[in-house]
């Protein structure tokens, strides 16, 4: 592939992920360091009475295949100051699930079932970057599959989350790895290129890259491990 045509599809990719996937891989980054979601506690309104509050505003909507299990992930925007805190006082997330920007959960039959996903876009208390909230109407307890025939799967246990959204021929799997950011990458981007695909990202010091094989792109990201001081969490996507 020439150099040309390279930089189209990545064009097209990044415009892509840009406008409507981008806060979708972060969550689903960050859902790898969580713990189990949890169910809410005690009695609330539905996910949809309670964004319809905030305001909020569909950005994304697509059938897809969360770790085995099909469903709907709506992906919606908060504009207003302060949406974050007020989500995080209507929702009540468990703390295990919650940071100061991002949080998780699961939700019961009464406020719509599915997993439901958040994180802040602009720094506690000024304007910028909409909130983005994430659901996924499926109850999602099926177990997560590995994706990416073009790579070896790693153990079974170490995968976190599977997606694949057929309508846009996206998929997406994120998993632990006992090796640092700088090895994961090194060895995951060694075994691509071993397998005729080109890195398209300049530079050494990356934490994500991209390669390229005909009209194809595979995304690699990792970031440092919560839980393994040595170890990196891992979202491999491809469009």
């Amino acid at each position: 592939m020439d150099a040309k045509n390279r930089r189209a599809i990545l064009m097209r990719f990044s415009a892509f992920s840009k406008e409507k996937f981008l806060p979708l891989l972060l969550l689903l980054l960050f859902f790898n360091t969580l713990n189990a979601a949890v169910f809410l506690k005690g009695k609330s309104n539905s996910v949809d009475t309670i964004l319809g509050k905030l305001s909020s505003r569909v950005e994304y909507a697509s059938e897809m295949e969360v770790n085995g299990s099909s469903g709907t992930m709506t992906v919606y925007s908060l504009h207003e100051l302060n949406s974050f805190e007020r989500l995080v006082q209507m929702f009540k997330p468990d703390i295990a699930n919650f940071s100061s920007d991002v949080f998780s959960m699961k939700l019961n039959e009464e406020q719509g079932g599915g997993l439901l996903f958040a994180i802040r876009g602009a720094v506690a208390g000024t304007t910028g970057q909409p909130v983005i909230v994430m659901h996924f109407d499926s109850v999602a307890d099926g177990s997560p599959k590995w994706l990416f025939p073009e790579l070896p799967a790693p153990e079974l246990s170490s995968i976190k989350l599977s997606v694949n959204d057929k309508q846009r021929n996206m998929r997406i799997c994120t998993y632990s790895s006992d090796q640092t950011v700088d090895a994961t990458l090194e060895g995951v981007g060694r075994t691509l290129l071993s397998r005729g695909w080109e890195c398209a990202t300049p530079g050494n010091k990356a934490t994500s890259l991209f390669f390229v094989n005909d009209d194809s792109i595979i995304l690699v990201s990792a970031i440092p491990s919560s839980a393994n001081s040595s170890g990196s969490s891992v979202l491999i996507m491809s469009k």
